[in-house]
């Protein structure tokens, strides 16, 4: 046989039943690598692989077609549909007497719809922005039909670095045709470890930090966000009169302000995915609210023991997209219960909660006391102190601070050994800030004291550096860690919060309870 699979957005449980059937009895499997790496745990224990780079599609073709009529039986493997954009259509044009066999696969705008809620449940096009085999002109064209037919428009392979300009002439030309307020929806590596889902609007749309591993959903006029979600009336209501009593149009409608002010349950919107953040949410919730919470990461999803009435978001919100999620969602107030070194969140929280005209309550897990711990413990007010100080010292530090921590270290002339999670982003930002790949460790939590002493000798480290992330963060397990190994802890201390910070349950239903009486 020879067969073009699509393999969906790459998870195992996305891959269809017919596609992994054929994985498992190929000889040969072709493919660009990222898409031959993703399956190669399904393929049998005989199966070899052959993967290239971009832009080698038509070499790839040719290569499986030659071992087909060697009778060998091969798959070329395609992301999403090997129908849409993919492989399939070139080996037919190769070579147009090759039996090939076309396995679907779960697309793309498939996949992303799904994250983003029920967007495509009216008309919708498929356009792609790639002017690699289209000319630019054509590109463009298309788009400005899309534009003006006011259906949902999907825009695969959005920008590179290079096609920047084309992506923000396309949302130029939408812009043009249709009102800036229109709910838009972004999925980057959807169903993928590393997924971020996004909501935003027209408007705002240029500068989302999109990229070539994300899909963008354009709303048409029956495009809302409901719940939360990006959802496309169908026109059930128009015809059958049938409506969420939660979430009609007059109630969309309404500010959070006057969604708050109505009878029944009180509703809050949370940014936070850490353990405090969860807990928060579940005692929130007893305490008589309901809670949305949003979450940065799948694994801060992931770690939710008792999902919230509000149910859990994944992704990074901009302040236009956290704006709309707490109006659709009816919240009366924001709790900002982000990681205490997340400052652009906060940011973001304080700008939305003012364009929202909710009230914003921050909550932050209690800060570390080290206790008599002086000759073990040493806190530093920044960054850059603590790094002057391993400079001047020559001192060897393990960093446990984030990837994102690890740019404050970069370029200093401190070697850097360090730990992050195992996910491609952080990988590649710790790479990115200099940490050699043979000094890096990418695990996952908990990270009990056993686990960093290991690593403390494994690098032969006589320091520890943190963040102040409280006892929750693991900063007692990081202090006897040093203490076993005879090292010694540096601690970088928090941002300087604006405004007041509340640290127990208590005190923050105190706050909200001041707010609903101001109301």
């Amino acid at each position: 046989m020879i067969a073009a699979v699509g393999i969906g957005p790459g998870a195992t449980a996305a891959l269809t039943e017919e596609a992994a059937e054929v994985l498992r009895a190929a000889d040969v499997v072709v493919g660009y690598r990222p898409y031959v790496e993703m399956i190669a745990h399904v393929l049998g224990p005989d199966a070899v692989m052959e993967s290239s780079g971009m832009r080698q599609e038509v070499d790839r073709c040719r290569r499986a077609l030659e071992l087909h009529r060697e009778g060998r039986a091969v798959v070329v493997v395609s992301s999403g549909d090997a129908g849409v954009y993919g492989m399939a259509g070139l080996l037919m044009e190769i070579d147009p007497t090759a039996d090939v066999r076309v396995v679907p696969g779960i697309t793309a705008a498939q996949a992303a719809a799904a994250r983003l809620g029920a967007p495509l449940m009216n008309d919708f096009i498929v356009l792609s922005l790639s002017d690699l085999l289209t000319p630019r002109s054509e590109v463009l064209r298309r788009a400005d039909v899309a534009a003006g037919a006011d259906l949902v428009t999907c825009l695969y392979n959005p920008t590179s670095r290079r096609r920047r300009p084309l992506f923000e002439e396309v949302v130029r030309l939408f812009l043009g045709r249709r009102p800036a307020e229109t709910p838009v929806g972004w999925v980057r590596n959807a169903y993928r470890p590393e997924e971020e889902v996004h909501f935003t609007t027209l408007g705002a749309l240029a500068d989302e930090p999109i990229d070539m591993w994300s899909v963008v959903i354009i709303g048409s006029s029956r495009t809302e966000m409901l719940g939360g979600r990006l959802v496309t009336r169908r026109g059930y209501a128009e015809r059958y009169g049938v409506d969420s009593p939660d979430e009609a149009p007059a109630a969309a409608a309404e500010s959070a302000t006057e969604a708050a002010a109505r009878p029944g349950p009180r509703r809050l919107y949370m940014l936070g995915g850490t353990g405090f953040a969860r807990r928060l949410a579940v005692d929130l919730e007893d305490a008589g609210y309901q809670v949305r919470l949003s979450v940065a990461t799948p694994l801060g999803a992931a770690e939710v023991e008792r999902e919230p009435a509000g149910g859990v978001r994944v992704g990074r919100l901009g302040t236009p997209g956290l704006v709309r999620e707490i109006a659709s969602w009816g919240a009366g107030a924001l709790v900002d219960a982000t990681h205490p070194y997340a400052v652009e969140a906060s940011r973001t929280a304080v700008s939305a909660a003012a364009a929202a005209g909710v009230p914003l309550v921050r909550a932050e897990r209690a800060s570390w006391d080290p206790g008599g711990q002086a000759g073990t413990v040493r806190v530093f007010e920044t960054a850059d102190e603590l790094a002057r100080e391993l400079v001047t010292t020559g001192r060897r530090a393990f960093f446990t601070v984030g990837s994102k921590g690890l740019q404050d270290f970069s370029g200093r002339g401190i070697r850097l050994f360090a730990r992050v999670l195992p996910t491609p982003g952080s990988v590649e930002a710790a790479l990115l800030a200099g940490v050699a790949p043979d000094d890096l460790i990418a695990a996952y939590p908990p990270f009990d004291e056993a686990f960093t002493l290991a690593c403390l000798r494994r690098f032969e480290c006589d320091v520890i550096v943190s963040k102040e992330s409280g006892r929750e963060g693991g900063l007692e397990e990081k202090l006897a860690a040093a203490r076993a190994a005879g090292a010694e802890l540096f601690v970088v201390g928090r941002p300087a919060e604006a405004g007041l910070v509340h640290t127990t349950t208590e005190s923050i239903l105190r706050a909200l309870e001041e707010t609903w009486a101001g109301s």
